[in-house]
């Protein structure tokens, strides 16, 4: 679902987690491509910036 663009908030709700943070590091793992989505962001910030 977070994937697919839903929100941790909106997830963690749906799935009965009071907290968005345990809903994370129960599934953070399972996020396809999270890490080069996070050096894109990274990079892209490092970009602005300069």
């Amino acid at each position: 679902m977070i994937n697919g663009g839903v929100d941790v908030y909106t997830l963690a709700d749906r799935l009965g987690h009071a907290d968005p943070a345990s809903t994370l590091r129960k599934y953070v793992h399972r996020i396809a491509g999270a890490g080069s989505e996070i050096h894109i962001a990274v990079q892209s910030a490092y970009t602005r910036a300069a």
